[in-house]
């Protein structure tokens, strides 16, 4: 795994880890020297998509695209957002490949990120 494909979110503290994060060989998750912990810890994945500022986007981000805030999520291996989640019934609109979002097409230069969902 590549620096910077993951973040973990301290629920304890309310904010991100900012110390080393490793991953060993059984895929477990270390916060030098501490092992990190679903009850403590939320790991969020890089989705390989960048907002019209740069910025990675992770899931858990909120993006805004034109009026709309929506939040990225993953689901059944993919990235992407819920259309009517609340609803009795929703729609998963999955991101498509690296750099680009199917969904929008040519306007991903207007995805801007503008906070996550902890916030």
């Amino acid at each position: 795994m590549s620096d910077n494909s993951f973040r973990v979110w301290c629920k304890d503290r309310n904010e991100w880890e900012k110390h080393l994060i490793t991953l060993d060989t059984h895929g477990t998750l270390w916060h030098a020297p501490v092992q990190i912990r679903p009850e403590q810890h939320v790991i969020q994945f890089y989705t390989g998509i960048l907002d019209k500022n740069a910025n990675k986007i992770f899931e858990g981000d909120k993006l805004r695209f034109n009026h709309w805030i929506i939040e990225v999520e993953r689901y059944l291996g993919a990235f992407g957002y819920w259309v009517d989640k609340d609803k009795e019934w929703g729609v998963f609109i999955p991101f498509s490949g690296h750099n680009q979002i199917e969904y929008f097409g040519d306007q991903t230069n207007d995805l801007e990120v503008v906070g996550h969902i902890y916030e």
